[in-house]
């Protein structure tokens, strides 16, 4: 989109990518794609491999942030604002929001009804239940369905009375309430707004506390690492026009984004669907570090009660599996 952008203003700046691939053995390698995007926009690119020896320091990321260290899959983050610094370069344009605003969320039953579009609507009902079992599918049918049916002062009543954090058995009780940490996460009042729950949905998340944690913690690693991280998906204008769009526009059974798929920005051969990568080994090989199960089971936040020890120890062997 970006370089859309340029071409059409005449620039002739060309946008350089920078792209975490993985290599090692059971990964998805995401290279094929990346290039199909490459060839499509003619851009400038470089690959940075994610081997076994990136990893994070994280008893000196927490001294230096003041506040807890960073997830194990963040070793991918930082092996890319690097390569950027290393590269001169110092803005990052990131898709973060992309899944927010352009994803249609679970409850899309409401819009395909209202247009007739039962097609659409059975094929993501069959979809939600080979995900998620066809009693969470239908529950979330039969509440878009009822939502709007429901006067707008107990939509409003109802969203506020909604326990707002679940249960966290890992995190001291008395912490949470010293941390105000209901407070953090929650999202704005905006049930008695939308008579759609799938744009409620939708706003409610691209508008929840966890935002502001997860900005700053960025924002803090990017200016350590000497970048600036931007994020196109949560400008104003394209959240504005995203947020009121038709399910349909966002998504259809198991194809999501719907509306970028169908853009003209992503090159034929990606609209057929290819590999996606994921991170997850990035923190099962952090756990597989030397010392590194012996340290969860000597927290220092559990003795400061930030966390309950007990509840980290039971969860171990969960984690060596």
């Amino acid at each position: 989109v970006a370089q859309g952008l340029l071409d059409a203003a005449g620039r002739g700046e060309r946008v350089h990518s920078h792209s975490i691939v993985l290599e090692q053995p059971g990964c998805v390698n995401e290279t094929p794609c990346i290039d199909e995007v490459v060839r499509h926009w003619r851009l400038a690119a470089s690959y940075h491999p994610l081997g076994s020896g990136e990893s994070i320091d994280w008893a000196a990321q927490a001294r230096r942030r003041r506040y807890l260290p960073d997830y194990p899959t963040a070793a991918a983050n930082l092996t890319l604002a690097a390569a950027v610094r290393d590269s001169g370069r110092r803005v990052l344009l990131t898709g973060m929001g992309g899944n927010t605003w352009l994803g249609g969320g679970v409850y899309p039953f409401q819009d395909f009804i209202a247009r007739g579009e039962y097609g659409l609507l059975v094929d993501e009902l069959r979809y939600q239940a080979l995900e998620w079992g066809w009693p969470a599918a239908l529950n979330r049918m039969l509440r878009g369905l009822a939502w709007p049916a429901l006067p707008r002062p107990l939509r409003a009543w109802l969203e506020h009375r909604r326990r707002r954090i679940r249960g966290n058995a890992l995190l001291a009780p008395e912490f949470a309430r010293h941390v105000r940490l209901e407070e953090r996460l929650h999202s704005r009042d905006s049930g008695g707004r939308f008579a759609n729950l799938a744009r409620w949905e939708t706003w409610h998340w691209g508008t929840r506390g966890m935002l502001a944690h997860t900005f700053e913690c960025g924002d803090r690693e990017d200016a350590w690492q000497g970048v600036e991280s931007r994020h196109p998906y949560f400008d104003r204008r394209l959240v504005e026009f995203l947020a009121p769009l038709p399910a349909r526009f966002k998504r259809q059974g198991a194809h999501d984004r719907v509306l970028l798929l169908h853009s003209g920005c992503l090159p034929p051969a990606l609209l057929r669907g290819g590999a996606q990568g994921e991170f997850s080994v990035t923190a099962h090989r952090e756990l597989a570090r030397e010392g590194a199960m012996e340290s969860l089971r000597n927290l220092e936040i559990a003795g400061q009660g930030w966390v309950e020890q007990a509840v980290v120890d039971a969860s171990l062997p969960l984690l060596r599996k």
